[in-house]
C-alpha cells in the first residue's frame, strides 16, 4: 500500500483513516518499502512486485544468516564441515522464521544478529577499530530502520559486550578517549 499510494515518504495511510500513521510504527520496513517506492515513483513502476521482492529478501535473509554464522564459527575454529551444517541449521531452525506465518514480517529477518555478532567479533580482535565501529553504526542504524525492535536487540547486545569485556577482562582493560569514542559511536549514536 505505502509503495503504491502514499505520497510521501514517512506516513503510511493505509491505516487510521483519516490522519494516517508514521511509517515506523506500523511495521512497514521504512528502508525496503522506501526504496522501492523511489525506484517505483522515479525509475520505473515495480510496485505490482513489491510484496515478491520483499518475501524474496526475507527468504534471502537465510542465506546471508547462514554465510555470517559459517564465519563466526570459522572464527571459534569450528572444522569447516560442522561450520556449514551448523549455520545452516541454526539459520534455518531460528524462531524469526516462525514469524512469516504471523504476519511480523520485519522481524522476520534472521541475519540482523549473526552480522551484528560477527561485526563485534572482528572490532574486538581487529586493529582498525575505527573501521568496525563504523559499521556496527551502520549495521544497528539500519535495524532500526527495518524495525525498532531489531535495532534495539542490537543495541543490547553491543552493549553487554561492552560490559562483559569489562568485568571480564579488567586487568587488560584500560580506560581511554579511543574507547569512548567507539563506545559513543556504536550505542549512543544509533540509540
Amino acid at each position: 500500500y505505502h509503495i503504491k499510494f502514499d505520497p510521501g515518504y514517512f506516513s503510511f495511510n493505509g491505516m487510521n483513516y483519516p490522519y494516517g500513521e508514521y511509517i515506523f510504527m506500523v511495521d512497514n520496513q521504512p528502508v525496503f518499502s522506501n526504496s522501492l517506492k523511489f525506484i517505483s515513483n522515479n525509475l520505473f513502476d515495480i510496485s505490482y512486485y513489491s510484496v515478491a521482492i520483499l518475501n524474496l529478501v526475507m527468504m534471502g535473509s537465510l542465506v546471508v544468516s547462514s554465510f555470517f554464522m559459517a564465519l563466526i564459527f570459522t572464527h571459534y575454529k569450528f572444522p569447516w564441515y560442522i561450520s556449514i551444517i551448523g549455520a545452516v541449521a541454526i539459520s534455518f531452525l531460528a524462531s524469526n522464521v516462525l514469524l512469516w506465518q504471523y504476519g511480523h514480517y520485519a522481524l522476520s529477518y534472521s541475519c540482523f544478529f549473526p552480522i551484528a555478532w560477527y561485526l563485534i567479533i572482528k572490532f574486538q580482535t581487529s586493529d582498525n577499530k575505527i573501521k568496525y565501529s563504523v559499521l556496527i553504526f551502520i549495521n544497528t542504524l539500519f535495524w532500526f530502520f527495518i524495525h525498532n525492535y531489531l535495532g534495539f536487540i542490537i543495541l543490547i547486545f553491543t552493549f553487554l559486550a561492552y560490559l562483559f569485556d569489562f568485568i571480564f577482562n579488567t586487568k587488560r582493560f584500560h580506560f581511554s578517549i579511543k574507547k569512548l569514542g567507539y563506545f559513543v559511536l556504536q550505542i549512543i549514536f544509533p540509540a
